[in-house]
C-alpha cells in the first residue's frame, strides 16, 4: 500500500535522530524506500532526501517524530497533496501525535499490510485583512489563532529561594522528568498559597532558609 515513506523531525533532537536511523533499517527490511528531510539527512549522511516543501511529491506516507508543533509544521508543507501523516509523540504535548514509541513498529506493520483506516481531518482556511487590504492567507490543520505579534513560548520553571528548592511547574505527561512545561508569568508566595501551592521555607537571619 505504501512503498515510499518520508520521515521528518527537528534536527536538534538526538532521540529523534537515533529513532530515525533505527526506522530506516527496519523499513528497508520491508522493501520500503525511505526519504528524510534534508536538514536531518545531511548530519547522518543519508540519501535520498527531500526538502520539506517537496516531501509530498516524494512519498505516499509521512511519519512525523516529535510533538504537535512538529506535526503541524509538516502538515503545512503537505497541504496541496492528499498524503497520510502518522504522528509519533516524542514531545511533551501529544494531542495530534497520538502514536507512542511502544506502538510505533506494530502500527507501521499494520500500515504496510494495508490493515489501517485513514482518518480524514478538516482544514481551515484563514484570511487576514488590515484596513480593508488582504495581508495574509493561510491553510491550517488544527486551528487559527488571533493574537499579538509576539507569541508567548512554553517555558520550564524550577523555583528556588536562596538555593532551597520550592516547587516545579508540573505537566502530568512528563512528571518523571522533574522539569515541566509552564506558562511563565508572575509568581508570588501569597498567590501560590491561595492556589494551594507550597509555601517557601522561612528565611533565617543572614538570608538563608
Amino acid at each position: 500500500m505504501f512503498s515510499r515513506i518520508g520521515i521528518v523531525m527537528k534536527p536538534n533532537k538526538p532521540e529523534a535522530l537515533a529513532l530515525a536511523r533505527e526506522m530506516i533499517g527496519w523499513l528497508k527490511q520491508k522493501n520500503t524506500q525511505v526519504y528524510l528531510d534534508t536538514s536531518v539527512a545531511s548530519p547522518i549522511h543519508y540519501a535520498p532526501s527531500c526538502r520539506p516543501e517537496e516531501m509530498s511529491k516524494c512519498v505516499d506516507l509521512l511519519v512525523v517524530l516529535g510533538g504537535d508543533g512538529t506535526l503541524l509544521s509538516a502538515a503545512r508543507h503537505m497541504e496541496k497533496e492528499d498524503i497520510p501523516i502518522l504522528g509519533v509523540n516524542l514531545g511533551g504535548l501529544g494531542f495530534l501525535t497520538e502514536i507512542t514509541l511502544e506502538e510505533l513498529y506494530p502500527v507501521l506493520e499494520r500500515i504496510l499490510e494495508g490493515k489501517v483506516e485513514i482518518e480524514k481531518r478538516m482544514k481551515l482556511h484563514a484570511t487576514v485583512f488590515r484596513q480593508g487590504e488582504k495581508v495574509g492567507e493561510y491553510t491550517v490543520l488544527n486551528d487559527a489563532v488571533i493574537s499579538k505579534s509576539v507569541l508567548a513560548r512554553v517555558i520550564h520553571l524550577r523555583s528556588s529561594v536562596n538555593g532551597a528548592y520550592v516547587t516545579t511547574s508540573s505537566h502530568p505527561r512528563r512528571s518523571h522528568r522533574g522539569i515541566h512545561p509552564g506558562d511563565g508569568g508572575e509568581r508570588r508566595p501569597t498567590h501560590s498559597r491561595r492556589a494551594g501551592g507550597l509555601r517557601p521555607p522561612p528565611l533565617r537571619p543572614g538570608g538563608h532558609p
